[in-house]
């Protein structure tokens, strides 16, 4: 397994409940905007039109913005997934929120493949 970078950054926007745009920090005042995905997790999708899964998919972004929207963040990426969004666990303080989505029941693991 590739070793992973870490990176102090700041949550520009949070897009739903597993992917952000953000604002890292490669040092000496070089920062880079990235939209990130949540690595191994699947919140639902907050643009369906099965009202369930909205409704879900919204009570994900909306915690995921409490806790990171505008805030500074470390995250650990290795590399960019299918779509071109870089993969990344994200830390606030000591906290995980990709392990926390999953514990409080607003996203099921992913690990690529079919969902």
């Amino acid at each position: 397994m590739k070793p992973s970078f870490r990176y102090k950054c700041r949550v520009l926007k949070v897009l739903d409940g597993d992917s952000a745009d953000t604002e890292i920090s490669l040092g000496f005042n070089v920062y880079t905007k990235q939209r990130l995905r949540f690595l191994g997790v699947d919140c639902p999708e907050t643009r369906t039109k099965d009202l369930e899964e909205k409704k879900a998919g919204l009570k994900a972004k909306k915690w995921v913005k409490s806790m990171i929207e505008g805030k500074e963040v470390i995250i650990e990426s290795e590399k960019a997934g299918k779509f071109g969004r870089f993969l990344a666990r994200v830390y606030i303080g000591d906290m995980c929120i990709n392990d926390e989505l999953i514990k409080r029941g607003l996203a099921s693991e992913y690990w690529g493949g079919a969902r």
